[in-house]
């Protein structure tokens, strides 16, 4: 189905039927001489055939300046056919040496005309268009490279912004001691070499705007933080561009990627026709943006927990991958090689929807955003943090997001109480932490999964998949994006009404690899209610079997019907004062509906 010649003569001959469907790219098959390609040993005759859809790329694709008649080349294809080795003599290590940093800005105009002229779903909200306070003037036109801090108080001006690693070493950033100098001008050599490459593509993109975290905010001013939080959002949302600098650990390196994929011209020994061969990229980034959940170690972007609202708030994105660029919107998702987008790895595009693409759909469509939600929690929280508190800050944006998205499709989220919406609250407070630890962050309360160090595991139960609620929320918090510090940690307290059993919990097995201990409930001296079950634990009580048993109140949450069986779920608490007025949460519980039935009183528990 897929013809394949062994000589230069069968290339031009064309005796042969191309079947549309198969005509997805066509691609000389040099995979297995790329090498000798590159050295300049001579080959006799290279392979020539169209590569399936579940077929490795080659390492080299080499183009005649000369269009063939070729039947059922889908629009915008690329004609390629094979070389004969009289091919005149060159420098064909150069195709290896080509490795300078480069940015290939002519694609990139090609995408944002494309995008902009033919997304519908690319295009921000009339609503959304939130002007940031501050804005990089890159001085589009002037005789200079130095950049300006500008007050930005009109209306609304394109501008591009940098999602970026911080590293180890701080960035140059604004400060209320330099903030006044900043406006008055930064010198391009006082800029590190990552902002000098966002600049520089502003100015070859010829937009006179950037917005960079470090520069835009004042760093060391709380009030300012304060607002400029809570609307990054809108700021990432309604920037005309965001660059990506997916490969770089710090500001000090550049992100241009160290392109291979230069292309060589050579020319037939007849010099009529000339040629062209390009190395394929590698295609890491493509990879790396498709498979979400596992960032890979080789794009430090994206193991960093702010860039995970970074990558999904912005109309588009451009990725600086290791050695091409990446395109990603809300409707597309491009590579600079020009690979098709149904070839990756043999699976179907179809199968795979792009991360940007999907996020989109899931707000615009009328999925159930509670559990989207959870999702989106569990993904962030195996990204990392250099602070502990920046836990909730780093997904405030994104939660802004979703709020706003709520619409008439979609079931109402209610108040965002720190990391939890009201109306869900019964059972997001289900969640339990999935690796062992020893620590908490104090800084959040203890009923929030923003509390614990780690990932964490949240158990699915709705109210479409049979769970019924058994408490009421008697009072919680007012909507808190964030924690306030000026706050006493008894302002966010949560008060529920439920079933409650006070228990003794006694350790009695370790399961192996999980942060779940075999544990008994033992409730009184008859112990004709004690009964072996499973506890998941955000905190470790016992390092080792036979330590002290502790002393907790377990609170009904609700229960579900798993195959005709009923559970019941509720959290396992820890009084914090000795008149057990207040307690703390330090896990999860499930047990038979019958249990809590046979001891439990109906309680109001405030939990901080």
């Amino acid at each position: 189905m897929f013809p394949g010649f062994g000589s230069w003569n069968d290339t031009t001959a064309f005796g042969f039927t191309l079947h549309e469907n198969s005509a997805q790219w066509l691609r000389i098959g040099i995979a297995r001489i790329a090498s000798d390609v590159v050295r300049g040993v001579p080959r006799e005759w290279f392979d020539f055939y169209w590569l399936p859809a579940n077929a490795r790329l080659p390492s080299c694709v080499v183009e005649l300046n000369n269009p063939l008649a070729l039947p059922h080349v889908p629009q915008g294809g690329r004609q390629v056919r094979t070389l004969p080795s009289t091919i005149a003599e060159t420098n064909k290590s150069d195709l290896v040496s080509r490795a300078s940093p480069t940015i290939n800005i002519d694609q990139i105009r090609l995408w944002m005309s494309l995008c902009e002229s033919s997304h519908n779903t690319c295009k921000p909200p009339d609503n959304q268009q939130r002007v940031p306070t501050r804005l990089i003037d890159i001085n589009l036109g002037e005789n200079t490279l130095d950049v300006a801090l500008r007050d930005i108080i009109t209306v609304p001006k394109p501008y591009i912004a940098l999602s970026y690693c911080w590293g180890s070493s701080l960035p140059l950033r604004t400060l209320r001691c330099n903030l006044e100098s900043h406006k008055k001008g930064i010198a391009w050599s006082a800029l590190p070499v990552l902002f000098q490459d966002v600049v520089q593509i502003a100015r070859l993109l010829q937009v006179q705007y950037v917005w960079i975290d470090a520069l835009c905010i004042i760093q060391d001013n709380m009030a300012d933080w304060t607002i400029e939080g809570p609307n990054m959002a809108n700021y990432y949302g309604n920037a005309l561009l965001t660059v990506a600098a997916d490969t770089v650990p710090d500001t000090t390196a550049t992100c241009f990627p160290r392109s291979t994929s230069q292309p060589i011209v050579l020319s037939i020994a007849d010099g009529s026709t000339k040629v062209k061969v390009t190395k394929i990229p590698v295609h890491v980034s493509m990879k790396s943006i498709r498979f979400e959940k596992n960032p890979p170690l080789s794009m430090p972007l994206f193991s960093r927990a702010w860039a995970f609202q970074e990558r999904l708030m912005p109309v588009r994105i451009l990725h600086l991958g290791p050695e091409e660029l990446v395109w990603e919107c809300s409707s597309e998702l491009w590579c600079e090689c020009g690979m098709p987008p149904d070839i990756w790895n043999g699976r179907p595009e179809k199968s795979i929807q792009p991360f940007r693409v999907s996020h989109y759909h899931a707000l615009a469509n009328g999925t159930d955003l509670g559990v989207y939600w959870h999702d989106l929690i569990e993904m962030y929280l195996i990204r990392h943090l250099t602070f502990g508190t920046d836990k909730l800050n780093a997904i405030m944006g994104l939660a802004k997001q979703i709020n706003n998205s709520q619409n008439k499709n979609s079931p109402l989220l209610g108040n965002y109480i720190l990391g939890l919406w009201s109306s869900t609250l019964e059972n997001s407070l289900l969640w339990s932490k999935r690796d062992r630890g020893h620590s908490r962050n104090s800084h959040f309360p203890s009923w929030s999964w923003a509390s614990i160090e780690g990932t964490w595991l949240y158990e699915r139960l709705s109210p479409l998949s049979g769970f019924v609620s058994k408490a009421t929320i008697l009072r919680t918090p007012p909507e808190s994006w964030t924690i306030d510090p000026t706050r006493a940690a008894r302002n966010y307290g949560l008060v529920i009404s439920g079933y409650a059993v006070d228990a003794v919990l006694v350790a009695s097995n370790l399961l192996a690899g999980q942060n779940q201990v075999q544990w008994t409930l033992r409730t009184g001296f008859e112990c004709d209610n004690d009964m072996e079950l499973i506890v998941s634990l955000d905190i470790d009580l016992y390092h080792r079997r036979g330590d002290q048993a502790a002393e907790v109140t377990c609170l009904q949450l609700g229960f579900s019907e798993i195959r005709l069986k009923q559970r019941s779920w509720g959290l396992v608490l820890r009084a914090k004062t000795d008149d057990n007025i207040e307690f703390e949460r330090i896990g999860i519980m499930t047990a038979s509906e019958n249990w809590y039935n046979a001891t439990s009183k109906r309680r109001g528990i405030k939990i901080l």
